[in-house]
């Protein structure tokens, strides 16, 4: 990252050459850094990246944050068109808990509106390695008329770089007596 405040000083075509080598290492030095020139950037708290705070040291991890927050919400609008549509309401209560590795975290739902429901989610998720995401959701949705609708999803996030996420995620979905089964991929990329 150091070498990328070089780039105003680069040559027409842009190899960094021996001055801007030794730039970056007394930079290094000045910071205290130089033990983390080959670290990953995702592995970086943002204190680290932002030289707020030293760097991990070894079984150490600044990035995690054990807390819990508990809210509340609620909106309303107006979906009404040419066709049809209606006001809504819809409250609810959220709750997400970070202890260590692990996220935990899920809505309940109330909605006010010609359909009427309640819903309600939870979701896991575990930090394997900093750039590989495991996780476990699970929803459901109860109409004030029809068969209550629920789905179990367990998903991978694998980093590929900063911008560049691999998804992979299986769904079972419930409604009355029928089961479905899914199986989902998806490449996320972030510009």
């Amino acid at each position: 990252m150091i070498a990328i405040g070089r780039t105003p000083y680069l040559g027409q075509f842009g190899g960094l050459h021996e001055r801007d080598r030794e730039t970056v290492e007394t930079v290094l030095r000045m910071v205290d850094a130089a033990a983390d020139r080959d670290r990953i950037l995702t592995t970086l708290s943002g204190g680290e990246m932002q030289g707020d705070m030293p760097a991990a040291e070894p079984g150490r991890a600044y990035w995690r944050d054990d807390s819990i927050k508990v809210g509340t919400f609620y909106y309303s609008g107006d979906s009404r068109t040419s066709t049809g549509g209606s006001l809504f309401n819809r409250r609810g209560v959220d709750v997400d808990l970070f202890w260590r590795d692990l996220n935990v975290f899920g809505v309940y739902l109330l909605a006010d509106d010609s359909v009427g429901y309640t819903s309600w989610y939870t979701q896991a998720d575990y930090v394997i390695l900093p750039h590989l995401v495991g996780a476990l959701r699970y929803e459901s949705v109860a109409p004030s008329s029809g068969a209550v609708i629920s789905r179990a999803i367990p998903s991978v996030n694998i980093l590929l770089r900063p911008n560049v996420k691999l998804v992979g995620e299986g769904v079972v979905m419930t409604s009355g007596s029928n089961r479905t089964y899914t199986v989902l991929g998806g490449l996320d990329y972030a510009f």
